[in-house]
């Protein structure tokens, strides 16, 4: 479990280093300040705003029934139902970006032995990488948070990003 987490970290990091190696000295284009992320049945849209010469920083919500395999507890089902949170990002070269968010909300943290669970509170943080140009983009996303009474790491390995 935790062996996962940590190579899911690592990957990120490395991947963030080799981006930001490539591109040492090359300056920081702007990106435009309202995205939306996709996932399968679930969107998270964001606005933020600058707060230095490369960080942004900003609100976001998110809506729709997102449901992920558990890293930690292995194998039980996370679903989101919405969140509300703060969100933010620094550019990485010129096309890549690293996030960090908070987020609250609603969601189910079920595992084989609650069939029936109802949704609860969720609270948890995100880190997440995003490559591609400045109107798209793909990424991934882990979160570390608490819902049901219990803590869990969930993986997103495939986001959407549209820019505008």
């Amino acid at each position: 479990m935790v062996g996962r987490v940590s190579r899911c970290l690592l990957l990120l990091s490395v991947a963030a280093w080799a981006v930001a190696e490539e591109t040492v000295g090359q300056g920081r284009p702007e990106y435009p300040p309202r995205r939306v992320d996709v996932e399968i049945a679930y969107a998270s849209a964001s606005w933020v705003w600058p707060v230095g010469s490369a960080w942004r920083l900003g609100p976001e919500f998110g809506l729709g029934i997102l449901e992920q395999k558990t890293v930690a507890p292995s194998g039980d089902d996370f679903t989101a139902l919405f969140h509300i949170g703060a969100t933010s990002a620094v550019r990485v070269g010129t096309r890549a970006s690293l996030e960090f968010g908070l987020r609250l909300g609603m969601a189910e943290l079920r595992s084989e032995s609650c069939s029936g669970c109802l949704p609860g509170g969720f609270a948890g943080a995100t880190g997440a990488v995003f490559f591609g140009g400045r109107r798209f983009q793909g990424g991934t996303r882990i979160t570390l948070g608490g819902a049901s009474g219990r803590g869990f790491v969930a993986w997103s390995p495939v986001l959407g990003r549209v820019q505008f």
